[in-house]
């Protein structure tokens, strides 16, 4: 399995990890459905300016994508933002976990002081956190959705 750095041909790829990711993490039902032309757009964007990294053995079977920023809260703090984290479940394991680590290199080398990484509240949840922990990673914070409003 091949890890490396996405290009705007790969955007039909990546889309359809993103349709699987979108089955498998339920967000159609919070009301938050994948508008496939915004998320190619915002993945071109982090093609261009940010760090995405695919997992290939011919097909895109996986990805990780992030963007730098200064924390709002102390701008001479960068931290790599996680956007999505995806690999096929059936190439899951060692490769998940050379991806992670060649996006902590990249998110290194653009000067990251800090990664955020998001959890999303599936089956695997436990087993993702324990992933992150085993990494080096501290659970901080978590996302509630409230909609309708």
């Amino acid at each position: 399995m091949k890890i490396r750095s996405a290009e705007h041909k790969d955007l039909p790829g990546i889309t359809r990890c993103a349709r699987d990711f979108f089955i498998y993490a339920k967000y159609a039902e919070q009301g938050m459905p994948l508008n496939e032309d915004d998320f190619q757009a915002m993945v071109g964007q982090y093609i261009d300016k940010g760090v995405v990294l695919l997992m290939d053995d011919g097909q895109i079977r996986g990805g990780i994508a992030g963007m730098m920023n200064d924390w709002g809260f102390n701008s001479s703090i960068k931290v790599m933002v996680e956007l999505f984290y995806w690999v096929d479940p059936e190439c899951r394991g060692v490769s998940s976990l050379k991806l992670l680590k060649a996006f902590e290199r990249a998110s290194k080398s653009l000067g990251a002081d800090k990664i955020f990484m998001v959890s999303v509240g599936t089956d695997i949840q436990d087993q993702v956190g324990n992933l992150y922990k085993r990494m080096g990673y501290k659970e901080h914070e978590r996302f509630y959705i409230k909609g309708d409003l």
